[in-house]
C-alpha cells in the first residue's frame, strides 16, 4: 500500500509538507495457508462435480446403446416372423384358388401380416432415433458400431465386497465428502480471520530544511465481528456431514435394490433360455412342412407360438440388460 500526501502551509510563511507512506499488511488467514486450503478444497470439489456430469453422460450413452441392441434384435425377429406369415399367406392363397382354404383364413393371416409389418416399421423408427441420438452425442467422430451385442458385464458374486469399492469411487459420494472437506477448511479459515492483522511499512515526512524517516507498525484487532462466521462455518460442516451420511446410506440402499433386481431378472432370463432350448423344434417343423407331412395350417399353429417364445426371450434379456445399465450407473 502506497500513500502520498501534500500539505501546504498557512499562513504563507509556514513550510509546505510532503508525506510518503509505504506499507504491507499481513493476516494470519493468508500466512497460515488457510485461504489457500479453502481454494484448493473448492477446486477439488469442482473437479469432482465435473466427474459427476461425465458419469451421468456415460450412463445415458450406456442406456441408449443397450436399447439399440434390443431394437436391433427385435428387427431381426420381425423379419423372421414376417417371412413366416408371408409364406403362409401365399400358400393359403394358392390353396383358396384350389378350393382347399377359405377367404376368412387368408384374410386372418393378412391381418396378422399387416400388424407385424406395422410393428416392425415402428421398431425401425425407434432404432433410427436411438442411433441418431448416439451419433449426435459422438460428435464429428461419429460411431462405428452395429448394435449387435450387449455390453459384456457380469453380476458381482459378492455384493458387500463389490459395493465397498463402488462406494469409494463413486463421484456423487466423493462430492459429498469433498463438501465436508470444504466446510472443515472454512472453519479453520474463519478462526484465523479472528486473529489480529498487522502491517509493516516505511514512512517519510519532508519539510523545508528537515526530513523525517522511519518505520511504521500497525495492529488491527477484530473484536466481535468474526464470532458469528465461525459458528456459521461449524453449522455448515455439520450439515455437510449429515448430507454425506445420508447420501452414503441412500446410495447403498439404492445399489442393493438394483443388484437384487438384476439378480432376479438374470434368473428369469436364464430360465427362459432353458425353456426355449427345450422347445425349439423349428427345424423339425420346417423339414416336416417341406416334406408335406404337415399342412400349412399345422405349421402356422406351431411355428408362431415358438416365435412368440423367442420374442419373450428377447424381452427378458433386455429387461436384464436394462437392470445392468442401472446397476453400472455409468461405470463403463
Amino acid at each position: 500500500e502506497v500513500e502520498f500526501s501534500y500539505q501546504w502551509g498557512s499562513p504563507g510563511f509556514v513550510t509546505d509538507k510532503k508525506t510518503l507512506d509505504v506499507s504491507q499488511s499481513f493476516d494470519f488467514a493468508t500466512l497460515s495457508g488457510n485461504k489457500k486450503g479453502v481454494a484448493k478444497a473448492r477446486n477439488e470439489a469442482s473437479l469432482i462435480t465435473a466427474d459427476v456430469s461425465i458419469t451421468a453422460k456415460r450412463a445415458e450413452v450406456d442406456a441408449l446403446m443397450t436399447r439399440a441392441v434390443y431394437l436391433t434384435r427385435l428387427a431381426r425377429w420381425y423379419d423372421e416372423a414376417k417371412a413366416n406369415l408371408t409364406r403362409t399367406r401365399e400358400v393359403l392363397e394358392k390353396s383358396m384358388e384350389m378350393g382347399n382354404a377359405s377367404i376368412v383364413e387368408v384374410n386372418s393371416v393378412k391381418i396378422e401380416e399387416r400388424t407385424m409389418m406395422t410393428a416392425a416399421r415402428l421398431n425401425q423408427i425407434d432404432l433410427d432415433e436411438v442411433m441418431s441420438t448416439l451419433r449426435q452425442m459422438a460428435g464429428r467422430g461419429g460411431i462405428d458400431w452395429d448394435a449387435a451385442e450387449y455390453m459384456p458385464y457380469h453380476l458381482p458374486s459378492d455384493f458387500n465386497t463389490w459395493s465397498v469399492g463402488r462406494s469409494a469411487s463413486d463421484p456423487s459420494l466423493s462430492l459429498a465428502r469433498a463438501n465436508v472437506a470444504v466446510a472443515d477448511k472454512e472453519i479453520s479459515l474463519r478462526k484465523s480471520e479472528g486473529l489480529p492483522d498487522f502491517s509493516l511499512g516505511y514512512t517519510s515526512e519532508m519539510v523545508t530544511d528537515a526530513n523525517y524517516y522511519g518505520v511504521s507498525v500497525g495492529v488491527s484487532l477484530p473484536l466481535w465481528g468474526n464470532s458469528g462466521r465461525v459458528k456459521a462455518a461449524r453449522a455448515a460442516k455439520a450439515a455437510a456431514e449429515a448430507a454425506a451420511d445420508d447420501a452414503a446410506f441412500s446410495y447403498l440402499t439404492d445399489l442393493r435394490v438394483k443388484y437384487d433386481k438384476a439378480v432376479a431378472l438374470n434368473e428369469k432370463y436364464e430360465e427362459y433360455c432353458k425353456i426355449n432350448r427345450d422347445c425349439d423344434i423349428r427345424k423339425v417343423l420346417e423339414k416336416q412342412y417341406e416334406e408335406q407331412k404337415i399342412t400349412v395350417r399345422e405349421y402356422l399353429e406351431q411355428i408362431m407360438p415358438l416365435l412368440n417364445m423367442e420374442k419373450d426371450l428377447i424381452d427378458a434379456e433386455n429387461e436384464y440388460q436394462e437392470a445392468l445399465v442401472e446397476l453400472r450407473g455409468g461405470y463403463i
